[in-house]
């Protein structure tokens, strides 16, 4: 997909009210191609962070909540 004039490579999830996505270089040769994950709980954006190969690193958004013990059994179960 292109995300931002830039190809990338997208996943998602969703179980129990939370839903992600990551973005991710499709093919990853420029070091300021950005990376991106986005949380959501019950359809609110509640994380973004940004990342690139260069070392550039953004707190977007982040909203703490229930959500974040929720994620935490959500990613102990894979």
């Amino acid at each position: 997909m292109t995300v931002e004039g830039e190809q990338k490579q997208f996943r998602e999830f969703a179980q129990r009210g939370l839903s992600g996505s990551l973005l991710t270089p499709f093919r990853p040769t420029r070091l300021d191609e950005f990376s991106r994950i986005q949380i959501r709980h019950i359809g609110h954006k509640v994380l973004e962070i940004r990342w690139s190969k260069a070392g550039d690193f953004r707190l977007v958004t982040f909203e703490p909540g229930e959500w974040v013990e929720l994620l935490e059994h959500v990613a102990n179960v894979f």
